[in-house]
C-alpha cells in the first residue's frame, strides 16, 4: 500500500472534486459576518467567507457528498468553528468534515476548530497550505465499520506550518494525523489514538521541527 497515494485519493481529491458541487447549494456566512458575535451554523453544508466566531447550533449532519463546513475563500482575519459540544456528522466515504486553506489569501489567517465530534466522515480535517491552524479538544469518530479503512483520514496537513493539535481523540480509520510538505513548526499534544491503524505519519518532505509529545496510544485493529 502506498501511504502518499492513498492519502492524496482518499482527501485531497474528494476536497477538489466536492466544492464546486457543494458550494451551489451551501448556506453562506454573512459577508459582515466579523462583525456579529457567534454565527449560528444552522445546516450543512457551510461556507465561512469572513472573520468571525461561528457556533453549531445543534447536531447536524452533511446530507450528500461534499463538505459539510469549509474555508477556501480569502479571508483577512481570525475564524473560530466552535462545535459547541455537538456532533457534525458525515456518511462515510465521499464525504469531508471542516477543510481549509487552498488560497493564499487565506494562509495567515488564524483558524481555530474545537470543542465537538466529527463523525463518518472519509476525512475528517483536511487542511492545504496554511499556517497558524489550532484544532482543540475535537473528536474523531472514523465511520465504524469503516466502509473502506484505507480510505479513512481523521487529520490530513498538505503544506501546513506553525500549527496545533492539542487535546483530541482519534477513534478508529487508517489515519490519525497525516502531514507532509510541511516546513516545520507543527505540535500534536496531548492527543489519544484509539484503535487507529497509522496514529500518525510524517512523510520525509516535512522540514524543521514537529513536536509529538504527551499522546496516548491504543493497539490498532487486529484485522
Amino acid at each position: 500500500m502506498n501511504l502518499k497515494n492513498t492519502l492524496l485519493t482518499a482527501a485531497f481529491g474528494l476536497i477538489m472534486s466536492a466544492l464546486a458541487v457543494q458550494t451551489a447549494h451551501a448556506q453562506v456566512a454573512p459577508t459582515q459576518a466579523a462583525k456579529s458575535a457567534n454565527i449560528q451554523i444552522l445546516a450543512l453544508p457551510y461556507v465561512i467567507t469572513a472573520p468571525g466566531y461561528y457556533v453549531l447550533a445543534h447536531d447536524l449532519t452533511l446530507p450528500s457528498p461534499g463538505v459539510a463546513i469549509s474555508l477556501f475563500r480569502s479571508i483577512n482575519g481570525a475564524v473560530v468553528v466552535d462545535l459547541r459540544g455537538f456532533t457534525t456528522n458525515g456518511q462515510g466515504d465521499g464525504y469531508a468534515g471542516i477543510v481549509s486553506g487552498y488560497n493564499p489569501g487565506l494562509a495567515n489567517s488564524p483558524i481555530t476548530i474545537k470543542n465537538g465530534t466529527l463523525k463518518n466522515f472519509g476525512v475528517g480535517v483536511p487542511v492545504g497550505e496554511q499556517t497558524k491552524i489550532t484544532i482543540a479538544k475535537i473528536v474523531f469518530d472514523a465511520p465504524s465499520p469503516p466502509l473502506d479503512i484505507y480510505s479513512t483520514t481523521n487529520v490530513a496537513f498538505q503544506s501546513v506550518n506553525n500549527s496545533t493539535i492539542v487535546n483530541c481523540t482519534f477513534n478508529g480509520g487508517l489515519f490519525g494525523i497525516v502531514d507532509y510538505g510541511s516546513s516545520g513548526g507543527n505540535s500534536y499534544n496531548n492527543n489519544t489514538f484509539v484503535k487507529v491503524l497509522t496514529p500518525s505519519y510524517v512523510e520525509q518532505s516535512v522540514l524543521g521541527t514537529l513536536t509529538l509529545k504527551s499522546c496516548q496510544f491504543s493497539p490498532p485493529p487486529s484485522n
